[in-house]
């Protein structure tokens, strides 16, 4: 049952939690201004030095990190929402095969470390 948790891991931290982080560190570091949103992080960040940036970006990944958390969390206290993964024509209920969903994120070998291509832990 491990397999289907790793499975539905790897696919949330690369599909969600990555391209969260990469989209929001690009617009913080890069300065990208293309979008409206973009062009808004861009004003708000205009006068910020590199120092103060690798700051907002650190409380930007914490944030991700807790909605990751409280998303994953939700299963885990709430019977009547169920999280389940298909493997080989088997599903799997993520709650049941796991000690605590949201746990699953962190740690050594959690979710985070195992997956992630990004730097948000590194900070």
């Amino acid at each position: 049952m491990k397999k289907a948790l790793d499975v539905f891991g790897e696919a949330f931290i690369r599909n969600a939690f990555d391209r969260t982080v990469r989209k929001y560190g690009d617009m913080i570091f890069q300065r990208r201004t293309k979008g409206m949103t973009a062009q808004y992080i861009n004003e708000i960040l205009a006068g910020f030095s590199d120092d103060q940036r690798k700051y907002v970006y650190l409380i930007m990944c914490k944030a991700i990190e807790d909605v990751s958390f409280n998303v994953l969390d939700l299963f885990n206290q709430n019977e009547d929402f169920q999280l389940n993964v298909c493997i080989d024509g088997k599903w799997t209920n993520l709650s049941e095969v796991s000690d605590g969903l949201s746990g699953e994120l962190f740690g050594d070998s959690g979710w985070i470390t195992s997956f992630s291509s990004t730097e948000s832990e590194k900070h």
